[in-house]
């Protein structure tokens, strides 16, 4: 007994005979014949008594009609709530995003997600990239925004963008709008700690370019480093669209850096051997939409 034979089956019953069940499907009869015959064969029993006029059904086919239409009822439901699956996508969902990148998207995310896909709770964790990874590898978290690419098995990565940092200052400091990565030495800088990425981003370029990598101040929050920025003589190196509010509102000016220009790779990460749920991947979706090059 199978799905298809089910089918035909009640088509049969409803059409009250064959030849008329094959002209409604454009199937020969000789064809829905043996698939009703098949079956017969594999119940054991007779479901149809055929008749000048027809066909009706038995005591056997009436108790199998009864059934199969509930069954096939269930059926039809799964399969409807498969195909909804996306597009009413049901979950919560444990997002780690970077310091930088919840200043840059975590309220359009979540705004987002609450708008299209009101059935998503989103649980927003920051952190530094090395501790999400970890995290997400650990299962306590199911997607991650960070600014490296994870050298991990466990882990599936996925390139958004290359993010652009710049060197930050208030307005009142006299800086050509385009830097020198050099001219960072003779500056008053302020950088994360050692061994974080984006100061580790800033050493390499330095040294690329001759120079010592020797900031006056080590600050690892951002906010505080933009704070420190807007109120001092001091100038920072950070993502240009974690400043993005600050410049538009007149209180800090961006500075393009060349020579070599830095970037960080903004990556999504999520388990490599656990497919993620629809929430989940919905998520992911919007990230794309969000964080990538074109959004």
């Amino acid at each position: 007994m199978n799905f298809k034979q089910l089918q035909y089956f009640i088509l049969v019953a409803e059409c009250g005979g064959f030849s008329q069940a094959s002209e409604a499907i454009h199937l020969a009869q000789s064809a829905l014949s043996r698939h009703i015959r098949l079956l017969e064969e594999s119940l054991g029993t007779r479901l149809f008594n055929r008749t000048g006029r027809g066909v009706v059904l038995t005591e056997q086919g009436e108790y199998l009609l009864s059934k199969t239409r509930a069954i096939l009822d269930q059926i039809e439901h799964v399969e409807n709530s498969l195909k909804s699956w996306y597009e009413y996508p049901v979950g919560h969902v444990r997002l780690g995003m970077t310091q930088t990148a919840m200043i840059d998207g975590a309220a359009s995310l979540i705004r987002e997600a609450r708008e299209r896909f009101p059935e998503i709770s989103l649980a927003v964790k920051d952190g530094l990239s090395s501790d999400l990874c970890k995290l997400v590898v650990d299962n306590h978290l199911d997607l991650a925004l960070v600014f490296e690419v994870p050298n991990s098995d466990l882990l599936r990565t996925e390139k958004l963008r290359d993010e652009e940092l710049c060197l930050v200052a208030a307005p009142g400091l006299e800086l050509a709008d385009t830097i020198p990565v050099a001219r960072l030495a003779e500056l008053n800088l302020v950088l994360p700690t050692e061994h974080r990425l984006m100061r580790l981003a800033v050493e390499r370029s330095m040294a690329r370019a001759g120079v010592e990598c020797r900031p006056g101040y080590t600050i690892d929050s951002v906010t505080a480093t933009k704070t420190l920025v807007m109120h001092g003589d001091v100038v920072a190196v950070l993502p240009r669209r974690s400043v993005t509010q600050e410049v538009e509102a007149g209180r800090l000016i961006c500075h393009r850096l060349e020579e070599p220009q830095i970037s960080m790779p903004l990556v999504a990460i999520y388990r490599a051997k656990q497919q993620l749920g629809r929430a989940a991947q919905t998520t992911l979706l919007l990230m794309r939409e969000l964080f990538s090059t074109e959004a």
